[in-house]
């Protein structure tokens, strides 16, 4: 199945309403009772309604075509889904990157978001997609880009021309150079993960806006050697971070509103009954692995230990070179 990333035009999606409340000021219960509006158009949009293809032979053991049958249909529905995300994303690039780009554009006397200088610049609704882009683009990265999601650990990233030495044992920093834009995590998720990933490699355009951003983040923060990445905009908190990942998770709820698409109607309709969190990097991590690496039947997989543990070896071998075909 091919897929085209859509650009704007002049009869595309209408405008972002920005005139509501500062969602950041809302108690938690009121979020998910905001409006959502309807999701962008993408290729072949009717098709998934009722969600993960459904397994002719569910309850019962399948035959080796039958599983692979459901196992391509299933990847092609993942495989559809990012593509669904990615353009949302792509299309709120677009706009961020008109924003960024505008002749001196100065964000670090945005204090007030009700000022008249927000309203007559756009800065108030700059500030929010672009929030909302950085956000969204650390979940699923670029259109046809080899990006993997890092969990939520991107509510603390922070800009570094200079790398400090030693790096603390938990950091991420987005190293910027004349060369290369890369992402330097130490002591990432449970399992302490270290990482060092070309985003000029892996998701270009996010490497792009990230280097566009950079000089932007740092006038919001003068008093920050290393500035975040993605900070708040409320008056008394201005260009502080996210203090934790519960935190991020929230903006990233109301960051899918910006971008006027919401992966958790996906979720709701998933096949498993425990991959529920369609707005969050769980959902991320889930979609970009089952789109590039295939789906493996659970099912099937018990059949394959069965008849492994009957033969003495072990069946993940096979099930990583189906993975690899």
């Amino acid at each position: 199945m091919a897929y085209v990333v859509m650009q704007k035009t002049p009869n595309g999606p209408p405008p972002i309403n920005n005139s509501h409340a500062d969602i950041e000021s809302l108690p938690d219960e009121d979020i998910e009772s905001l409006p959502v509006a309807s999701t962008l158009t993408t290729p072949n949009s009717g098709d998934y309604n009722d969600g993960c293809p459904q397994k002719v032979y569910a309850g019962g053991d399948p035959t080796l075509d039958a599983r692979r049958e459901w196992e391509i249909a299933a990847t092609e529905y993942y495989r559809f889904l990012q593509n669904k995300y990615q353009v949302a994303i792509e299309t709120l690039r677009l706009d961020v990157f008109t924003f960024l780009s505008q002749d001196n554009l100065n964000i670090a006397k945005f204090l007030d978001r009700h000022c008249a200088r927000a309203k007559k610049t756009g800065l108030k609704g700059g500030l929010e997609k672009t929030r909302a882009y950085f956000a969204l683009a650390s979940l699923y990265g670029d259109v046809d880009g080899s990006y993997e999601p890092e969990r939520l650990d991107w509510y603390r990233a922070q800009f570094a021309t200079e790398l400090p030495e030693p790096l603390p044992a938990r950091c991420m920093f987005v190293h910027v150079t004349e060369a290369a834009v890369t992402m330097v995590l130490r002591g990432g998720n449970k399992n302490g993960q270290d990482v060092d990933q070309d985003l000029t490699t892996t998701t270009p355009r996010l490497a792009e806006m990230l280097r566009l951003w950079m000089h932007h983040a740092a006038s919001a923060q003068p008093d920050n050697a290393h500035p975040f990445v993605i900070f708040k905009t409320e008056n008394k908190s201005y260009g502080t971070s996210y203090d934790n990942s519960g935190a991020h998770g929230k903006l990233v709820a109301r960051a899918w509103k910006v971008a006027r698409c919401n992966p958790q109607d996906d979720a709701d309709k998933e096949w498993a009954n425990n991959d529920k969190h369609g707005l969050g990097c769980d959902w991320a991590r889930k979609v970009t692995g089952r789109a590039r690496r295939g789906v493996v039947c659970k099912e099937g997989e018990q059949c394959d230990d069965a008849a492994a543990a009957a033969q003495g070896h072990s069946a993940t071998t096979e099930r990583a070179s189906y993975r690899a075909l």
